[in-house]
C-alpha cells in the first residue's frame, strides 16, 4: 500500500512537470526565446529596433573588457539611449530621461526669456532628450 502511494506521488509530480514544461518551455523554446541569446544579441537587436546603432570603446587597460552603447544622431550631434540595456528596453530609464527633459526645459524658459535659442525635445521612440541649438 505505501508502495502504490509513492508510485502515485511521483506520477503525480512527474505529470505537473510535464505540463510546466509543455506549457511554458515548448512554446519559448519554438519562439526562439530560450534563453540562449547572450546579453549581447538582446542589447544590439533593442538597439536596431529602437532607430539606434551599436558603438563599442575599448576601457582603459587593454583587456577585452568594452564599453557598448546605443547611440542615435539628431542634427549634428549622437546621444546615447540609456533606456537600452542588456536585458532590454528599459522604461524607467526613459521615463527618467523624459521628466530631465522637461525639467530642462522648463529651466530654459525660465532663465532665457528670450536670450537663448536652445530648446529640449523628447523622443519616445528612442527615449533621448535632444537638445537644440
Amino acid at each position: 500500500m505505501t508502495r502504490l502511494r509513492a508510485v502515485g506521488r511521483r506520477t503525480w509530480l512527474l505529470a505537473v512537470l510535464a505540463i510546466v514544461f509543455f506549457a511554458v518551455g515548448v512554446p519559448r523554446w519554438l519562439a526562439g526565446d530560450g534563453g540562449s541569446a547572450s546579453g549581447d544579441a538582446l542589447f544590439a537587436k533593442v538597439c536596431r529596433d529602437h532607430g539606434g546603432r551599436l558603438t563599442t570603446r575599448r576601457i582603459s587597460g587593454g583587456l577585452p573588457p568594452v564599453e557598448r552603447h546605443c547611440v542615435v544622431r539628431y542634427g549634428a550631434d549622437e546621444y546615447v539611449m540609456d533606456a537600452v540595456t542588456p536585458l532590454g528596453w528599459e522604461q524607467d530609464g526613459a521615463q527618467l530621461q523624459r521628466e530631465g527633459c522637461e525639467d530642462a526645459a522648463r529651466k530654459q524658459a525660465s532663465t532665457a526669456r528670450g536670450k537663448s535659442r536652445i530648446t529640449f525635445v523628447y523622443h519616445s521612440d528612442t527615449g533621448v532628450c535632444e537638445r537644440r541649438r
